[in-house]
């Protein structure tokens, strides 16, 4: 096994990181939005239907329910939002651009250190 880090490889995973956090908090962002939706939709519920005792309980419970997926998402998407927030603006476009440009660069360097040759310049047969 060769253990020497292979940098376009490195580079490549931190630029999928950084296309991944951009996904994941644009995801729970939307996420969240349909949580808060429900939300509304079981307080008004509870305000305007006519509900039985048990038929509250079950409201309760699947809104307790939603506060909880609705917590996790929202805990997600601040901590994903400084990044995402960065790398929606220019200068973060720019420096994933950047990262591309850089990670070609490596690639092709990479690709001929692999098949380096040397070939001799004086035959001292």
């Amino acid at each position: 096994m060769d253990s020497r880090i292979i940098l376009s490889e490195e580079l490549a995973q931190v630029l999928e990181f950084l296309r991944n956090s951009k996904l994941i908090y644009n995801a729970n962002k939307e996420q969240l939005s349909i949580f808060d939706r429900r939300t509304s939709d079981f307080n008004h519920a509870l305000e305007l239907d006519n509900l039985n005792y048990s038929e509250r309980a079950k409201l309760a419970t699947k809104q307790r329910l939603n506060l909880i997926e609705r917590r996790k998402c929202k805990d997600i998407t601040y901590l994903f939002q400084p990044l995402a927030d960065l790398l929606s603006t220019k200068e973060g476009t720019r420096f994933i651009n950047l990262l591309n440009e850089v990670l070609g660069k490596i690639r092709k360097v990479e690709k001929s250190q692999e098949n380096r040759k040397y070939h001799k310049r004086i035959n001292n047969d």
